[in-house]
């Protein structure tokens, strides 16, 4: 029996040392893996755009890439057993079968490191060691890889409130002041945002107070409270030093309505892998808010007001508001981040009171009414305007100092999306004109022409009477056509210091409803000539007589209309209109500043220096 339990306990002893030498070899390749991950991360801020022999050198600024690799070992010498050793390979990065990111590898399955001229695409680390066994004098050793590349960063967007605002415009001032009141109700003219103008926290900072962890989680973060929003972002200003804008900002997010609510995705895009780096504008912020607050309204209720009221003779009082579609974002990650700037529209039917009757010098008064009945005088006026705004992409960037002799800078594809403003008010105008030939209604040489095909041969005219029934429109429109971008826009610094905005494209100007004319509508419109006329009888007497026509379609271009086309431009259906669609344009233009869309392309703003050499690993 003690035979059997001495060879039952050497066996146990041996089967634990194995599982003890085992276990030595599991933490090595544990601590491995973990040394050649912050390793691999380390080496790769060497990844700026330089060559691979630079890098391997040290050319610059930077250490040479085996120096990188020796202080990362020093940093983290808590791997188990002998010191171990790193490889670094520069190399250029492909996809496999499976879609996965792999270096690029020659026939035998190596990989392959890139030329001294070449410029690489990441960083590939070996990190090797050995640990000795605690109950055999065998060591064990095992080797593990780990692969980092860099990304250039970069925050921009379309449209600034912020660089908006800084121009002083007082429409465009006025008009923010009411759409924050609005969305957010806040009285933001008497709290003030001069100490917000110019004033921005990192991204960072903001995602710890609100408890995120990466940009994707603070880009994730849905139905967040507005004022618990502001509430944080004040908090960062005062950890900051920036004591009045923390107090403008507070008492923002104290005065903010309760139960606002906004998803922090609608206004910030987070590209994939990005890190926390970038800021956020105060105003830019507010802007964005307030829009993207109205756009989650799901009960027909996203109507934002603008402070501006219409206000014309013959035309019903009423207040613009624009309906909000979408919230402009602001972009912060790699190459390949997207930002779109705000769809908003405004859509209005005014009840409009036609004239009675509309004059044309000596030569007649009209009767004026609504096209279905001229005898209804309640006619109305139709204004609509969609600013559908414009997407960004981010192709390049250039890290630099920022000076003349060194700029930086960076480049977005801007496509722009359909834009229309259209106004109209359709009317109908009656009436008779008599004379005894021709007139500015009627010239010569048509009034020759029916009287040749209504008679042929007359001695001489009488009388001419014109019937006139005729459909126009106070009209006028716009429409720009989508545009995708073949050419980036640069954002470069200098000229620009990123407090103004870089035009898209032609530019253009700030997007408004054009001033309408009157123009004639063929369809439904008529004229009919009653001609009176001396003919020559067959025994050499003169006799009278009277035959019609009915001019309509082309026909009508016969007539010279534009006597009457003018006088009701000139009345009340002209001058009412264009005071409609002034002030209109008194909330249009301004929210077209502030969102940064054109006639001819968009606005980019780069929010921050952008940021070269992020590290993050890949495969």
């Amino acid at each position: 029996m003690a035979v059997m339990v001495g060879i039952l306990m050497s066996l146990i002893v041996l089967a634990a040392s194995f599982a003890v030498d085992l276990g030595m070899q599991r933490v090595l390749r544990s601590d491995l893996q973990a040394l050649a991950d912050v390793a691999a991360l380390d080496a790769a801020r060497l990844l700026d755009g330089r060559t691979a022999g630079e890098i391997r050198l040290g050319t610059g600024t930077p250490d040479p890439l085996d120096d990188v690799l020796a202080d990362s070992v020093a940093r983290n010498d808590t791997t188990i057993g002998d010191t171990p050793e790193l490889e670094g390979r520069l190399v250029r990065l492909t996809e496999d079968t499976l879609g996965a990111v792999v270096p690029v590898v020659d026939g035998a399955g190596n990989v392959v490191e890139v030329d001294d001229d070449e410029v690489p695409d990441a960083v590939q680390v070996v990190a090797s060691g050995v640990v000795g066994f605690v109950f055999s004098t065998a060591r064990g050793g095992a080797a593990r890889t780990s692969l980092a590349s860099a990304t250039t960063f970069a925050c921009f967007r379309i449209g600034s409130f912020a660089a908006a605002l800084r121009s002083g415009d007082s429409s465009v001032i006025g008009v923010f002041n009411a759409m924050i009141s609005d969305a957010l109700g806040v009285n933001l003219k008497a709290v003030g945002y001069d100490g917000l103008l110019n004033s921005s926290i990192g991204l960072g900072e903001l995602a710890t107070e609100l408890g995120a962890g990466t940009a994707e989680e603070l880009a994730a973060l849905d139905a967040l409270d507005v004022g618990d929003l502001f509430g944080a972002y004040a908090t960062v200003l005062g950890r900051n030093g920036l004591v009045y804008a923390q107090g403008q900002m507070a008492q923002l997010a104290g005065q903010v309505t309760s139960g606002l609510t906004v998803n922090l995705g609608d206004i910030l895009s987070a590209g994939d892998g990005s890190a926390l780096a970038g800021t956020v504008n105060a105003v830019d912020l507010l802007g964005s808010v307030a829009l993207g607050v109205k756009a989650l309204v799901s009960d027909g209720n996203n109507f934002l007001k603008t402070g501006v009221a219409w206000s014309a003779p013959h035309v019903a009082n009423g207040e613009i508001a624009l309906r909000a579609i979408e919230a402009p974002q602001q972009a912060c990650g790699p190459i390949g981040s997207t930002a779109s700037t705000a769809q908003v529209a405004f859509n209005a039917d005014l009840s409009f009171n036609l004239p009675n009757k509309l004059s044309l010098a000596e030569l007649a008064s009209f009767d004026v009414g609504r096209p279905d009945d001229i005898t209804n005088k309640a006619a109305t006026l139709h204004i609509d305007a969609s600013l559908a705004g414009a997407e960004g992409t981010l192709v390049d960037a250039k890290c630099g100092a920022g000076t003349a002799e060194d700029s930086e800078w960076i480049d977005v594809l801007i496509d722009t999306r359909m834009l229309t403003t259209n106004v109209s008010l359709p009317f109908r105008v009656k009436g008779t004109i008599t004379t005894s030939g021709a007139s500015s209604i009627l010239p010569s040489s048509s009034l020759n022409s029916l009287v040749s095909l209504l008679f042929g041969v007359v001695n001489s005219v009488v009388s001419v009477e014109v019937q006139l029934d005729l459909r126009a429109t106070a009209r006028a429109s716009l429409t720009v056509a989508p545009h995708t971008a073949t050419e980036p826009t640069r954002y470069e610094v200098p000229p620009h210091d990123y407090t103004t905005v870089q035009p898209s494209g032609e530019g253009g100007d700030p997007v408004g409803v054009p001033i309408p004319s009157v123009s004639l509508d063929l369809a439904g419109s008529s004229a009919k000539v009653i001609v009176r006329a001396r003919l020559l009888g067959l025994l050499g007497g003169l006799f009278e007589s009277t035959r019609e026509t009915t001019l309509v379609n082309a026909d009508l271009a016969k007539l010279n209309l534009d006597p009457i086309l003018s006088a009701a431009g000139s009345s009340i259906i002209g001058t009412s209109t264009a005071a409609v669609v002034s002030n209109v344009n008194q909330a249009l233009v301004p929210v077209s500043k502030m969102l940064g869309v054109r006639t001819a392309g968009a606005d980019l703003l780069g929010v921050a220096s952008p940021e070269c050499g992020h590290p993050q690993l890949v495969g």
